[in-house]
């Protein structure tokens, strides 16, 4: 897995990017529905805005227990990845033709390691024209399901329109967050875990496999350095039993005031 993502980083490197940051934040006690629970994890991507557009790869390393960090039971990458076929329905479609398959989201280097602690993902641009770019990971909401490669061109003038996202097992088809007081509006989720024991997760910040790859305006790619940060996510949920505590006393004192006046 390792030796693999620095390999991809020597290949896609040409220099780094002085002004885009990327933050990675482990998300502890929230489990995979987004719900405070125990000894349950997830982490994110926040990608800075205006400077590139959005995540074309990245690396985040948990530390492993050795290195005295938590013992994971679940590690699953989140991160979208499917693919397009052409729809059959299509009144041009013919089925002795080969059409191709398109792929999006981060195909290639992926993983999510439990013994390493490392979870990755990257555009596939060794599939050429059949990788769809994607801007805006990292940085804004989206669906999978919004988005349509250009028809085949197999057969010239009987463009093939395709059917619909095919996502891969247990990815985020609707991504980037909203709405959360302790995350940038657009964060990606990159993966979500478990942990057994009493040392929570944490993340390797010395470990050189710790990166991340964004899109260029110009198009091309820029390697950043990211920071960390991590949070208790039960202490960011609000309270539901003290917002019906607030609202039910309201309720009471409006009642009073109705039953005064009578």
């Amino acid at each position: 897995m390792r030796k693999t993502w620095l390999g991809l980083i020597a290949v896609l490197l040409s220099s780094c990017a002085f002004g885009a940051t990327v933050t990675y934040t482990l998300s502890l006690h929230e489990n995979a529905a987004g719900q405070c629970a125990p000894n349950a994890f997830a982490i994110y991507g926040s990608v800075s805005q205006g400077d590139n557009q959005g995540f074309h790869s990245f690396a985040v390393d948990l530390k492993t227990p050795a290195q005295g960090g938590a013992t994971l039971t679940t590690f699953t990458n989140r991160s979208p990845n499917g693919t397009w076929d052409v729809d059959p329905n299509d009144p041009d479609y013919d089925p002795n033709v080969a059409y191709p398959t398109k792929y999006g989201g981060f195909n290639a280097v992926r993983g999510a390691n439990i013994n390493t602690g490392v979870v990755s993902g990257a555009y596939d641009s060794a599939k050429f024209q059949d990788a769809i770019k994607i801007f805006g990971f990292g940085q804004q909401t989206g669906n999978m399901n919004n988005i349509h490669p250009p028809p085949s061109q197999v057969v010239p003038g009987k463009p093939v329109t395709y059917g619909p996202y095919a996502p891969g097992t247990a990815t985020d088809v609707a991504y980037g967050t909203t709405g959360r007081l302790d995350l940038p509006d657009g964060s990606l989720r990159l993966a979500t875990g478990t942990w057994t024991g009493l040392i929570e997760p944490a993340f390797d910040t010395l470990s050189v496999d710790n990166r991340a790859i964004l899109w260029t305006d110009a198009g091309g790619v820029l390697s950043v350095n990211p920071q960390f940060r991590t949070l208790d996510y039960c202490a960011s949920v609000p309270e539901p039993s003290a917002a019906f505590v607030l609202l039910a006393g309201s309720l009471v004192n409006v009642r009073r005031r109705r039953e005064a006046r009578v």
